[in-house]
């Protein structure tokens, strides 16, 4: 009864193991097969993609990347038309009047014709603003301004691009390891269990023991199905986001350096206050809210403008005959327009203004306070994962040895299948363990990157 308590004890321990391996491997995070992305498996040198290439290919494919730049080159268009605001304006007028009775003018008992009842007129008028209380000068400067925050907008467009990028890419990294995994733990066990079948047949083992490795032979063949399953779920996503076919086999090139995790904090979180996009558009934000209470302002003051204008009227298409009146005339002069009441009217508008611009500033210190959480949890993810890394690989090479010594012992008939179904289980539990301490180690140095505003090409914060 003993013996009965503690090998159920060590099944149940196996199968606990093998279950929690089953639920990782169909995680989207940890995904599917590295037969189907390792060098060494015969793939096409078509479908092999390197990070850099992947990157540069999500650049290119990226739709809210080209929707930010688009945005970008609309506030530039909206600048240069503030910009013409400054200049003079012309218009150009042109009419055709047939009246139904000659107009006349009656003097001492005289009915005297003074126009044709067929008239023609055309005119050309020049406006040029020559004061408007700093009102087109502070909504040029918005435009400006509004153009800088979209070209921020960019920038985090593309930040946020590369690390998506990049995360797809180690994901799929993974589940190629994954999968791998998987199918040594299924060769590993199909071996177990044809020794168990000998041993079954000499008479060594009772029937259970060849029973215990069938059923763990069963489970692996499952979970490798569903690594396999995960792995495509995982070259979709890279796929989507490097702008392939969906279907399209992608092979990335394996990437295992362990990133450098030796950062001050503060000086890094310094770091994303200076120089993430998101913070300095809102920043510029803040300037352009500014010039906009100038420009509401702008209408306590009064509108000036020049004008000149040339006009002619007549009695045919080209208004150049007239029996009647001057034939055409010329003008200039000095316009001014004052709003003096408007029941409140500018004072409520300059206030809402002012109140959000105070809203806004509000908004930019909960921002800064987001960049400085997102700093730190991208942070204490990747010293976790750089120090799992080492951590794992040690428990890799002693769960390797592990099974070495229990499949020798086994042989000897000095241990049983349970004992080498649990140094399965445990060989494939740290060979799990290390790839996700490791590509997780990567994704969070591409999310400290993301993190900190630094620019995808020259790994630098932007300025």
């Amino acid at each position: 009864m003993i013996f009965g308590r503690k090998w159920r004890a060590r099944t149940f321990s196996g199968w606990n193991f093998l279950l929690m391996l089953v639920l990782l491997a169909g995680a989207p995070a940890l995904a599917g097969p590295e037969t189907a992305g390792d060098p060494a498996a015969g793939s096409p040198e078509a479908g092999r993609v390197s990070l850099e290439q992947a990157v540069r290919m999500a650049r290119e494919h990226g739709y809210l990347f080209r929707a930010a730049g688009l945005d970008r080159a609309g506030a530039l268009q909206e600048r240069r038309a503030a910009l013409a605001d400054f200049l003079p304006r012309v218009t150009a007028n042109y009419s055709w009047t047939d009246l139904d009775e000659q107009p006349i003018m009656k003097s001492g008992g005289m009915t005297i014709p003074v126009a044709d009842l067929t008239q023609y007129h055309w005119d050309v008028t020049v406006i040029q603003p020559l004061f408007t209380g700093f009102g087109l000068t502070s909504r040029l400067r918005m435009a400006g301004l509004k153009a800088r925050v979209r070209e921020m907008e960019q920038r985090q467009a593309e930040l946020d691009l590369v690390r998506d990028a990049k995360a797809a890419y180690f994901q799929l990294l993974l589940a190629g390891k994954i999968l791998r995994v998987a199918d040594q733990a299924v060769a590993a066990l199909e071996s177990q269990e044809e020794d168990s079948r000998k041993f079954f047949d000499q008479e060594l083992i009772p029937y259970n023991e060849l029973l215990r490795s069938q059923v763990a032979l069963a489970g692996a063949r499952q979970q490798r199905e569903q690594a396999a399953a995960a792995h495509k779920l995982a070259e979709t996503g890279l796929n989507l986001l490097i702008g392939q076919e969906s279907g399209a086999p992608v092979f990335p090139e394996d990437v295992d350096s362990v990133p450098e995790s030796d950062f001050d904090l503060q000086a890094i979180t310094a770091q994303a206050l200076g120089g993430r996009p998101l913070l300095l558009a809102g920043r510029l934000g803040l300037e352009t809210l500014e010039k906009a209470v100038t420009a509401a302002r702008s209408a306590y003051y009064p509108k000036v403008g020049a004008f000149a204008s040339y006009e002619q009227n007549g009695n045919n298409p080209a208004a150049d005959e007239n029996d009647y009146s001057n034939r055409y005339n010329s003008a200039v002069g000095i316009k001014a327009e004052w709003e003096v009441f408007a029941w409140g009217r500018t004072r409520a508008e300059v206030a809402r203004v002012h109140f959000d611009l105070r809203a806004a500033r509000q908004r930019i210190l909960a921002l800064e306070d987001l960049v400085r959480l997102e700093v730190e949890q991208a942070y204490r993810s990747l010293l976790v994962a750089v120090r799992n890394v080492e951590t794992s690989l040690q428990a890799r090479e002693q769960a390797r040895e592990n099974l070495r010594i229990t499949r020798l012992q086994y042989h000897e008939q000095a241990a049983t299948s349970t004992d080498v179904l649990n140094a399965l289980t445990f060989l494939t539990q740290a060979d799990t363990d290390y790839y996700q301490a490791l590509y997780g180690a990567m994704t969070a140095q591409a999310q400290l990157d993301r993190a900190l505003g630094k620019n995808p090409d020259t790994e630098t914060p932007e300025e």
